[in-house]
């Protein structure tokens, strides 16, 4: 039998992320710096551990592997070049993300105030000081990487990429997944390289919208789960340290990963406790060990908000029923005020469905409700439901039918519990249940083919498959690459500035490159647009403090101010109102920029 090479990449990939996070994120919490000597220590350190323990999964074999179910020559053709495109597409994403600065609205509003926050500390940390943005204090596992990369070169042209990151360790949990449920040969990595089908993936990854980096470890975390319950070979305990760090990193990816978590922990639990029920006490201390390691990687932020404001969620409220359990913004309210109008006429059970139809929704739009892709609801789903009845007619000889069962019920589960699941950005990891099934449905009804005609046509769907997900890939691609996109004076592509971009015109104001120059600034509390202007002030990484005034300062408040070392004040007129003549007389200088889209802003330099 022929060894798999698809795990050991995958719990490589898995362990190195996961390393990095443990590593960088508790060296921070015992006032270590993460920088220097120990920028280049934490990555180094973590990608050798990560080669050994993926190296304990190479005994990983194939359970009947044939020369007749594989696909031959022509699926390993498709999936190569499936395969080479999304490499292509990922090496421009890159390069998109160096050259276009940030723009998004949760990017500017919190996430990338946070990074800078982290830099000016040297480490991941609480925040206290921006008190009107409390989400800059959400579990942030995704940017944490920006944050580490940050360390290492010093720039900030990389402060979009933070998705990227995760590419690799999505396509591998697509090809495992697809590999538990029966994929032989180029089907599992056709699976993998379908990833690129879903628009979203390809538009939002050069985002800070942390949505993509989530749903790799979503899929990260069911493919471990697999692995976990169904194993082919190798020791348990390198099984359930993979599947420990999967549940980590999915915990601390986001917010909505700790729910997402504790699904995945009971569902794989009680399907250990099923399949393996003869051997069930001799299971516990893997368990164990693994809800260890889960809470090691990913339990950071929970922790720390815990102990920083008794709500390990913070800022999100948890309630049961109208009994709030910890106080917090209503989180299913904030997704919900984002539903579309036309969607919104729509039943709720309907909504999400209809949703999946809208395929090409760029996620620069508004509220973007598509990117799932054509291949979701076009072959995807079909194939579920095709699979599943394939399975069902020869339970329970059939190795399959077990996978098929735990990944389908996890992923109805999570998909149930997922609230605002009309918006895919929130639902993306589903393709992790539909490309495997749909490459497997291929495959057995290639191998079960009786005629070659058949089995051609098989093999030109398939291709046809590959060939949709590239042209989608290809047409996001070329709309995120001239989204901003101008030429200057000498013809040459630029992009413009975060501040020329949402700042409608700020970058105008006479004198306001000292207000930009000086290394520590005050400002009142953002209005709506302010908000954004927080990502702006926030670059370069590591630059510039900024320190927020109450709403209404008294002469104490700027005393204060002035005294830490702050010369300019940041007055939002959209919040903070027309600033206070009794007060002119501490102001030296005042630049005024009043634009009606926003309401307006003073700087106001001291005496």
């Amino acid at each position: 039998m022929r060894a798999r090479i698809e795990v050991p990449f995958f719990a490589g990939v898995t362990a190195f992320l996961a390393l990095l996070q443990f590593l960088g994120l508790w060296s921070g919490a015992l006032g270590l710096a993460y920088g220097g000597a120990w920028a280049v220590a934490a990555p180094a350190l973590s990608l050798v551990l990560a080669v050994l323990f993926g190296l304990r999964f190479r005994t990983e074999i194939e359970v009947a592997p044939t020369a007749t179910n594989s696909g031959g020559w022509p699926i390993r053709v498709v999936a190569a070049v499936a395969l080479a495109w999304l490499a292509c597409v990922w090496a421009q994403l890159w390069l998109l993300a160096w050259r276009r600065p940030p723009f998004d609205w949760d990017g500017l509003y919190y996430h990338i105030p946070a990074i800078n926050e982290w830099v000016l500390a040297g480490r991941v940390c609480w925040l206290e000081n921006p008190s009107d943005v409390p989400f800059v204090n959400y579990p942030m596992g995704v940017e944490a990487t920006t944050f580490f990369l940050h360390a290492l070169h010093g720039s900030t042209s990389l402060v979009n990429a933070c998705n990227l990151w995760y590419w690799p360790l999505a396509v591998l949990a697509l090809v495992v997944l697809a590999a538990r449920l029966g994929a032989r040969g180029g089907w599992g990595w056709l699976a993998g390289a379908l990833l690129i089908g879903s628009p979203l993936v390809v538009s939002q990854s050069v985002t800070n919208y942390t949505d993509v980096g989530a749903a790799a470890t979503m899929l990260g975390a069911l493919a471990a789960s697999l692995l976990m319950v169904f194993p082919l070979s190798g020791t348990r305990i390198w099984r359930a340290l993979l599947w420990g760090a999967s549940v980590g990193l999915m915990a601390g990816a986001k917010g909505s990963g700790l729910p997402a978590a504790v699904i995945m922990v009971v569902g794989t639990v009680v399907a250990t406790g099923f399949v393996h029920r003869r051997h069930w006490r001799s299971w516990w201390p893997h368990l164990l060990l693994a809800m260890t390691v889960a809470v090691a990687v990913g339990g950071y932020w929970y922790l720390r908000s815990l102990i920083h404001t008794g709500n390990p969620v913070h800022p999100i409220q948890v309630a049961i029923g109208q009994n709030v359990i910890f106080p917090g913004f209503d989180h299913v309210a904030f997704s919900e005020a984002n539903l579309p109008g036309w969607l919104a006429a729509y039943p709720a059970w309907l909504r999400t469905p209809v949703a999946w139809l809208q395929t090409d929704a760029p996620f620069s739009g508004a509220v973007p409700v598509g990117g799932l892709g054509y291949l979701w609801p076009a072959g995807g789903v079909p194939a579920i439901l095709i699979l599943g009845a394939l399975l069902w007619r020869r339970r329970p000889e059939d190795a399959a039918w077990g996978p098929y069962l735990l990944l389908a019920g996890l992923a109805a589960v999570l998909l149930g519990a997922q609230t605002s699941s009309w918006w895919s950005r929130f639902t993306l990891w589903l393709i992790g249940l539909g490309l495997p099934c749909l490459v497997v449905t291929l495959q057995r009804v290639h191998a079960a083919a009786r005629w070659s005609v058949v089995r051609l046509v098989v093999v030109a769907i398939a291709a046809s498959c590959a060939a949709v997900a590239i042209w989608e890939s290809g047409q996001s691609l070329r709309l995120e690459q001239a989204d901003g996109r101008r030429l200057d004076a000498n013809g040459q592509v630029e992009y413009p500035t975060s501040m020329q971009r949402v700042a409608y015109g700020l970058d105008a104001v006479p004198g306001l490159d000292r207000f930009l120059a000086a290394p520590k600034v005050g400002r009142t509390p953002w209005g709506r647009f302010g908000t954004l202007l927080g990502g702006v002030l926030a670059q370069p990484l590591g630059v510039r403090e900024v320190v927020v005034v109450p709403l209404n300062p008294t002469r104490g408040d700027l005393a204060e101010l002035r005294a830490s070392g702050a010369t300019w004040l940041l007055w939002d007129l959209n919040a903070a109102g027309e600033w206070p003549a009794e007060l002119n007389d501490v102001i030296a200088e005042t630049l005024v920029s009043r634009p009606a889209e926003t309401g307006g802003y003073l700087f106001l330099r001291f005496e």
